[in-house]
């Protein structure tokens, strides 16, 4: 008797092409803002043969949130879900977090996943971010766990140096690399006031 073992192809997800950043509504800044912690959005998306974004579905989502996200995400190409050598329809879930008084960074947004970053914001003036730096990538890795993260928590005071720094977790010399290139550079408030009361969190992955 033969016998006949039947193997399935596996799926690859369908892909971004071209994005643009999350915008908050206003409803979702305020939504984020009070509930003074981070929020997620996560939504279900049916994706055609061809990669065209069909229908986005709330699954776990906040109605103040969900605006924004419906929005944005209509307006995003995507590459088709392959099955082996095939395009196919696909349904995937996509979570954007919500969080406010972080630290600007460069978005980091994919098919599955995006950090929207509502007001207050502090946003650094130095011309490149040391998390490009190949220096301080290794100084990391020589401290800590590669892809890992330094976490920092700071204010913003009126000259836009950060003020009373606290290291959440983050190897002390990254931290002070970091610290040092804050002060040396500054930075601006979007939807607040350099010198009040508002903590910012800094969480940089390497």
């Amino acid at each position: 008797m033969t016998g006949w073992l039947l193997l399935g192809l596996a799926l690859e997800p369908a892909t971004v092409w071209q994005h643009q950043p999350i915008e908050p509504t206003p409803e979702a800044v305020l939504y984020t803002q009070v509930s003074g912690e981070a929020v997620a959005c996560t939504v279900e998306m049916d994706l055609s043969i061809t990669g065209e974004l069909k229908l986005v579905s709330p699954l776990s989502c906040p109605d103040a949130l969900f605006t924004a996200v419906r929005d944005s995400l209509l307006q995003w190409r995507f590459n088709p879900a392959q099955e082996g050598e095939r395009s196919v329809p696909t349904r995937q879930r996509f979570t954007a977090v919500f969080e406010s008084e972080t630290v600007w960074l460069e978005p980091s947004e994919d098919a599955r996943y995006a950090h929207v970053r509502v007001p207050p914001v502090a946003v650094p003036l130095w011309p490149q971010s040391p998390q490009n730096s190949e220096s301080l990538r290794a100084l990391f890795v020589d401290f800590a766990l590669p892809g890992g993260s330094c976490v920092l928590e700071f204010g913003v005071n009126s000259r836009g140096a950060p003020d009373d720094l606290v290291i959440v977790d983050c190897p002390n010399e990254v931290a002070l690399a970091l610290e040092k290139s804050l002060r040396r550079w500054g930075m601006k408030v979007v939807g607040g006031s350099r010198g009040d009361a508002a903590r910012y969190r800094l969480e940089m992955p390497f």
